[in-house]
């Protein structure tokens, strides 16, 4: 143990007599580790361990495929929950619905009510979900008894507690009055819970009423996978289709998800590749360590001979060079740590919207801890261990009568070029990849949209419970609604557009008159007034619009995009041709159809395509119909004005109030522009983007700091043989090529092992980064870039070897 501590003091003697490589080796392992360790604690809070749920991974939810292969979530009724938490699958089962309110009375902030969003669910939630509140209580059956009203209380999210009431904890006991209602607030949740987006968590009423429809979260028995829940729960499914056949597709079959498969899809490409990325520039940044280690115990060399000499075996030596590893890669560790507290806030910054919501799970935690001990032991035990042996394991004979400044050759050169060269390499790989993220992003900002985002906002209106109730008092609203605001100054005009709001639309089934063998079709439907194809600058390219007569009466006229009309009207006969679609049943109070809504239609035009399924995948048929076919309790109108449509928000929600005092607009009403910003294409490659751009930076700067080490050290070694040369009449610049050409070999192998490596790995990198797969301009761009670093790397000690004095360099030598 003595000894132990004798080898930490004399490598810190050692590091302090050489601050510069202590500084760089630092620095180096502690962003390497730092950047790794902050992705790692996103990767398992997202996708290793997503939920701080009790029995997370038996969480699942009701989803089907339909005919097409097309997933469907499900919704069901009050008699369908009953009978769905008897299933032999199923544990427990949470059912919830939402709805929007508005704080009234003394709640109300400002000079105009807010809308809050309002979760209710069934009394036992908070132990379904097995996390207990910060504050108070969570519900119990009291609260919602079988068969009566629920009782006047209310939970609080985590956030709407921060903003609303900022973070009283005397807020228990209180009351919020919500559309009239007072209800005592008896609970605060977990920052944990942000389930729905709620703000404020309230009892459900379970009725008998079967157009009351509920979504549910399902805990299967312990050792049911989801597969075999599919397949106990498809003859139940098929019970439900009977009674409600609305709510299912046609030739359905049971498909049950965990509750993680939306994150581990949707976002688990883009952190696996993010992942690899840091895990990548880790090792770089190892291979950097431990050239400076090789290059650093090389100058050591008679130093070390010399204590061999006197009687050193050779593990105490190798143990001294271990320990002088050991010594760096913990400093670097305790850095590292800290940079992964600042870089993990960083990266959340990044996160998709839906996921930065979740932020309160991602924080330092032993998991993470762990990680970053691993890659610190790991590199001390692979990248110091290889030098450490070289080094050790040299000639006593050779080194004392050699020198130090002579033992540049050898297996110790053979091993520093293949560090070199396997850095270069790594560095080309992770520049790629960070090229084709970039590059598919910018082709993302370019995008043909199909329509003009710009000074356009969309206004979203949630009707309350118990209002227009009836088909044509609810028509008339958004009517006068659509009047009211295209009359507000600076408004060029306004439009309704329920679920109609690009750059994605919600879908549906549309049956084609005599095309009844194609069977049913899936369609993005959308239900708009006249002047919505007007408003956001959609191309008519045949047939007419429908009027404002046609809207008022719920006329049977469709108009469909081109997509549509390529795909089932291919001879160029859409216009006059009817289509059904069969959803469009009346469901009162939540949706009211006009009429006849889900009979034969005529389709009357076609306009250009608009993006309807998001910014990235190609655009779907989509048919365009007047709002009043289907109306539910949350409607949309897009409004374009002369300026900056947020700078008018508040006269907007004025006039909204204007027409009926009880309805407000949504909060968080963004621009169209933002709605493009938010949507999870771009959200996701854009934090691919951004991160993968600042790891290839880095990654640079390591390369350089790695080349720059590599040839100081030649020339330092070589000192001797250019002093000659010069003395012999060579000329400066005959040294400074020397110099490039003893290093230009290591770069071209390291280039082309590195082309190589990424030709490779091209295809799991473009499927990841849901970008092309091999495209030689990456190369093309990134090989020059890579050249050049390695050229500024080289020139600083090259310019060195060239202020040579040859008298004073042959003197000392």
């Amino acid at each position: 143990m003595e000894t132990f501590f004798q080898d930490i003091r004399y490598g810190c003697r050692q590091l302090r007599k050489g601050p510069g490589f202590a500084v760089i080796a630092v620095l180096s392992l502690a962003v390497g580790i730092g950047t790794t360790t902050a992705v790692f604690s996103i990767v398992y809070a997202t996708l290793l361990h997503p939920y701080p749920f009790r029995d997370w991974e038996r969480l699942v939810t009701l989803t089907v495929d339909d005919a097409n292969g097309n997933l469907r979530f499900i919704s069901i009724n009050g008699e369908q929950l009953r009978q769905l938490r008897a299933a032999s699958a199923v544990e427990e089962v949470v059912a919830f619905s939402n709805a929007n309110l508005s704080t009234t009375g003394n709640a109300a902030s400002g000079d105009l009510p807010e809308d809050i969003a309002c979760m209710m669910w069934t009394t036992n939630a908070i132990e379904y979900f097995g996390v207990p509140p910060v504050m108070g209580r969570g519900f119990g059956p009291a609260d919602a008894p079988e068969g009566q009203e629920p009782q006047p209380v209310a939970m609080l999210s985590y956030l709407f507690w921060q903003r609303h009431y900022g973070g009283d904890k005397n807020i228990l006991g209180q009351s919020i009055e919500l559309a009239h209602v007072k209800y005592r607030i008896v609970g605060v949740m977990s920052p944990h819970i942000v389930w729905g987006g709620g703000d404020v968590f309230l009892p459900l009423k379970i009725t008998s009423d079967p157009t009351v429809l509920l979504g549910t979260s399902i805990r299967l028995k312990p050792g049911v996978t989801p597969e075999a829940a599919s397949a106990a729960l498809q003859p139940l499914l098929e019970e439900f289709a009977k009674s409600t056949p609305q709510n299912l597709p046609k030739g359905f079959r049971a498909h049950i998800l965990p509750l993680s498969n939306g994150i581990r899809v949707g976002l688990g490409p883009s952190l696996y590749l993010l992942f690899g990325a840091v895990c990548l520039l880790l090792l770089i940044a190892c291979l950097n360590v431990s050239i400076l280690l090789l290059a650093r115990g090389t100058r050591r060399q008679y130093e070390l001979a010399v204590r061999a000499a006197m009687g050193a075996p050779r593990m105490r030596v190798l143990r001294q060079l271990i320990t002088d590893a050991l010594l760096i890669a913990l400093v670097g560790e305790a850095l590292g740590i800290a940079l992964a507290v600042v870089l993990q806030n960083i990266v959340v910054s990044q996160l998709p919207y839906y996921l930065s919501q979740r932020k309160a799970l991602i924080h330092l935690n032993v998991p993470m801890l762990a990680f970053s001990i691993a890659a610190t032991l790991v590199t001390v035990l692979v990248f110091g261990l290889l030098p450490a042996v070289q080094l050790s394991g040299r000639s006593l004979q050779n080194t004392m009568q050699l020198g130090a400044q002579k033992l540049a050759g050898g297996w110790g050169k053979q091993t520093r070029n293949a560090l070199i060269a396997g850095q270069i390499a790594f560095s080309l790989v992770l520049l790629a990849s960070a090229a084709t993220s970039i590059r598919t992003f910018v082709s993302l900002l370019h995008a043909q949209l199909g329509y003009d985002p710009h000074n356009t906002l969309a206004l979203a209106i949630p009707l309350h419970p118990n209002s227009y109730t009836s088909w044509e008092s609810r028509a008339a609203y958004f009517d006068r609604l659509e009047q009211k605001l295209s009359a507000t100054p600076e408004v060029t005009g306004a439009a309704i557009a329920i679920n109609a709001v690009p750059p994605a639309n919600g879908s549906t089934w549309c049956d084609i008159l005599g095309q009844t063998s194609v069977g049913d079709q899936q369609v993005r439907a959308s239900f708009i007034s006249a002047d919505y194809f007007r408003v956001l600058n959609i191309p008519l390219v045949g047939g007419r619009i429908f009027d404002r007569a046609e809207v008022t009466r719920g006329a049977q006229v469709a108009v469909i995009n081109q997509a549509m009309a390529r795909r089932y009207f291919p001879n160029g006969d859409a216009i006059g041709r009817q289509i059904r679609l069969p959803q469009l049943q009346a469901a009162p109070p939540n949706q009211l159809s006009a009429p006849g809504a889900n009979e034969w239609r005529q389709i009357v035009g076609i306009t250009g395509d608009v993006v309807n399924n998001g910014l990235r995948d190609p655009v779907q048929p989509a048919v365009y119909v007047p709002y009043p076919a289907r109306m539910t309790m949350y409607g949309q109108i897009v409004v374009r004005t002369r300026s900056n449509p947020l700078a008018m928000l508040h006269t907007l929600r004025a006039q909204v109030q204007s027409v009926d005092s009880k309805q407000q607009v949504m909060r968080n009403t963004q621009s169209l522009e933002q709605w493009i910003t938010d949507t999870d294409d771009w959200q996701r490659e854009h934090m691919v983007a951004l991160l993968f751009g600042a790891f290839s930076g880095i990654t640079l700067l390591l390369a350089g700091v790695g080349l720059y080490s590599v040839v100081s050290y030649s020339v330092a070694q070589r000192t001797s043989e250019f002093a000659l040369r010069m003395a012999l009449g060579a000329q400066r610049g005959d040294v400074l090529l020397n110099v490039f050409l003893s290093i230009a070999g290591v770069v071209i192998v390291g280039v082309a092992a590195g082309i190589m490596l990424q030709l490779a790995v091209s295809r799991i990198v473009a499927q990841w980064a849901y970008a092309n797969g091999r495209d030689p301009l990456v190369i093309a761009l990134v090989t020059p870039l890579l050249a050049i670093v390695a050229i500024a790397a080289c020139y600083v000690p090259a310019r060195r070897a060239m202020a040579l004095d040859p008298v004073q360099a042959l003197r000392y030598e």
